[in-house]
């Protein structure tokens, strides 16, 4: 969560939030699904698919981080500092 924040922070929203849909809908509802209530888990399965998913999105993003795509992504301009 520290990576989609400091990612966010940077300028470069729009990854961390295709990520979260991508891997909260796609991997941790299915997951937490199959694991609790298909495979009969109960609540403790549902724990699993949510944690599966964290885990994997924060590999993720720890892998986009790591590979400096957010840079150059800020939505502040960067002005020279004015001096008097």
């Amino acid at each position: 969560m520290t990576f989609v924040s400091s990612l966010k922070a940077a300028g470069a929203y729009i990854f961390p939030l295709v990520m979260g849909i991508l891997c909260n809908w796609g991997l941790g509802l299915t997951t937490g699904y199959v694991l609790g209530v298909a495979m009969g888990f109960g609540v403790a399965g549902i724990f699993a698919g949510t944690a599966t998913d964290e885990c994997i999105r924060g590999l993720i993003v720890m892998d986009y981080w790591r590979r400096k795509k957010w840079l150059g992504k800020s939505v502040v301009d960067k002005k020279e500092s004015l001096t008097e």
